[in-house]
């Protein structure tokens, strides 16, 4: 797992260390569940929903719930890793592995 960190004026990759303890659940019915430090900005969100119709590109929507709407970030999914950009400030831009 990597996450998009602050360093000076730009922003990089950092690897997380023992990226089992941070993960996000993404269930077939459309349930979101997240575990670890690195993943808390998700936290409030307890639903998804792809979107690659209203954007460019697919999207991925967590929805916190009925309150508030959906945030987007860019979905890409490349062999075993599923990349989550951009987000507002960087803090939840994140790189995940799948898990076996």
């Amino acid at each position: 797992m990597q996450k998009n960190v602050l360093n000076d004026s730009t922003y990089v990759l950092k690897t997380i260390e023992n990226p089992d303890l941070n993960t996000l659940t993404f269930a077939s019915d459309g349930t979101l569940s997240s575990l670890g430090e690195e993943t808390e900005y998700y936290r409030s969100s307890k639903y998804y929903k792809v979107d690659s119709v209203r954007f460019v590109g697919q999207r991925v929507g967590f929805i916190a719930g009925n309150t508030y709407p959906a945030f987007y970030q860019g979905l890409t999914l490349k062999a075993d890793s599923l990349t989550l950009s951009p987000c507002p400030d960087h803090v939840c831009d994140l790189v995940f592995i799948k898990g076996r």
